[in-house]
């Protein structure tokens, strides 16, 4: 069956609704539009959950219909659908959805159209409104690949903002969640949940609250599967190197990927760290870092000493004081800080004062760690007897010797000293220096087409957490984008 028109629009999204709304006023009496969709609005509805306009509402109007609500929000997906929709049905058009368009041909002056269920259309005249956004292009050396937990989430979630149409992510685990899903059990996150919350989903619950690992984890792999990018468990990169102008990354089991740009996010937890203490290699006790502790029960009736001053060496002495002789050793004094100075949370001053996004990463770096404590560290570490020593000088096969030259029997020594950046599958490129830390500025990699996300103080206070990983993940995708 042939339908007559005067114009037919291809396409219900803003350009093609756009387009039909003005037609009167040109002249074509009967406007057909033809949508392939079952609704109108165009690639609007398929877009990621949390997409939002780059445009605040009262420049994001079509002709004739101001999007509502405040002028100066930035509008959801979900709003710009709704917009878009409520926009169709005012017009004074015939909207076809559900209409795959074939071809579109001359014929006696005029325009057929033809569609897949063999529908026939003609008209004097006919616009292309399909937009940009039907076919998205991947060049032969498609997409981009990076690695781990939140700072991969939070890249892998901004890459379409910056250009980068397929994102690969490789992760070596079973599951996404980076590091966390290793941590001990009782680790709760320093920050609020509502300082905590990676780019377009908000934690869930309490805000106040300071979330366990097992929320982050359940946190990070329902952001996982809300991404628009293709995630490979269980794949251990062994090697990323360049290649006609691209890059190639290589797998442990054989697998290779090409990309034009390649993201670093394996953190700075993957290599955790043990000093060269003496005697080290001559204790028979137990000895384990603390990313391989979970939880103080097979300590029970132990003596144990705990290595460091930072937040984790503190919360597991603290723990481990209620079931075993516990003692903490550091090369200088805790520097305890005050969880909620004046009533507020140290996050709320962080984020208020800008101190939190300031770029001083190289003064950062240098600064003595400091334990967030609301009390009950401190509380917990004087009730169960737990004491602070100067680091011990160095270990015997059944203990140590102290600064003070006093020998203790030791069953077990926890190592919370640490981790130090690892990145061998980078080695040989000239991204890393000769100690293997990689060579950037704020992220972005000396070797064109690299960056790094979740690198401590990378560029600010906040890099390496939650809260903070992706503005650094936006900056790094920014310049990725320039240098294509």
């Amino acid at each position: 069956m042939e339908h007559h028109a005067d114009l037919i629009v291809l396409g219900a999204g803003q350009s093609g609704l756009a387009t039909a709304a003005l037609a009167p006023r040109h002249g074509f009496a009967r406007t057909l539009v033809l949508e392939a969709a079952d609704q109108a609005g165009g690639s609007w509805p398929r877009y990621y959950d949390s997409l939002t306009l780059f445009s605040p509402a009262r420049y994001s109007s079509l002709p004739g219909l101001r999007f509502p609500g405040d002028g100066d929000r930035y509008p959801t997906r979900d709003e710009v659908v709704d917009y878009l929709r409520a926009y169709a049905r005012r017009l004074d058009a015939d909207i076809r959805t559900s209409t795959t368009v074939t071809s579109v041909l001359p014929r006696d002056g005029a325009w057929v159209v033809r569609a897949e269920d063999g529908s026939e259309f003609t008209a004097r005249a006919v616009v292309a409104a399909t937009g940009a956004f039907r076919s998205p292009y991947i060049p032969d050396v498609p997409g981009r690949a990076e690695f781990a937990g939140q700072s991969l989430h939070a890249t892998a979630a901004l890459a379409p903002r910056h250009g980068f149409a397929r994102t690969l992510v490789l992760e070596a685990a079973d599951q996404a969640g980076g590091s966390w899903p290793r941590y001990y059990d009782s680790l709760t996150l320093f920050s609020p949940a509502r300082y905590s919350s990676l780019p377009g989903l908000r934690f869930p619950g309490d805000g106040d609250r300071y979330p366990t690992r097992d929320e982050v984890v359940d946190y990070l792999r329902a952001y996982a599967r809300r991404l628009d990018a293709d995630i490979r468990t269980s794949t251990t990169v062994t090697s990323v190197l360049p290649r006609d102008g691209a890059w190639v990354v290589r797998a442990e089991d054989g697998s290779e990927f090409t990309a034009r740009a390649v993201v670093a996010a394996t953190g700075a937890f993957r290599s955790p760290y043990i000093p060269d203490v003496p005697g080290r290699a001559e204790f028979a006790g137990q000895s384990l870092h603390a990313a391989d502790y979970r939880c103080p029960e097979p300590f029970s009736g132990r003596r144990v000493v705990v290595v460091g001053g930072g937040n984790s060496a503190v919360q597991i002495a603290a723990e481990l004081g209620a079931v075993a002789g516990t003692t903490l050793a550091s090369r200088r004094p805790i520097g305890w800080m005050q969880q909620r100075p004046l009533g507020r949370d140290i996050h709320w001053w962080l984020m208020r004062s800008g101190f939190d996004i300031a770029p001083l990463s190289r003064r950062l770096e240098k600064a003595p760690v400091s334990v967030l404590d609301d009390g009950r560290y401190r509380t917990a570490l004087e009730a169960h007897g737990v004491q602070r020593r100067e680091m011990f000088a160095r270990l015997t096969p059944d203990g140590v010797v102290w600064a003070d030259g006093s020998k203790e029997p030791v069953d077990a020594i926890i190592w919370a000293t640490g981790y130090r950046l690892a990145f061998p599958y980078l080695d040989g490129i000239g991204a890393l220096d000769a100690d293997g830390r990689p060579r950037h500025r704020g992220g972005v990699a000396t070797v064109p087409g690299l960056g790094f996300v979740g690198i401590e103080f990378q560029r600010s206070f906040s890099s390496n957490t939650l809260r903070g990983v992706g503005r650094d993940a936006a900056h790094v995708l920014s310049r990725l984008s320039r240098s294509r």
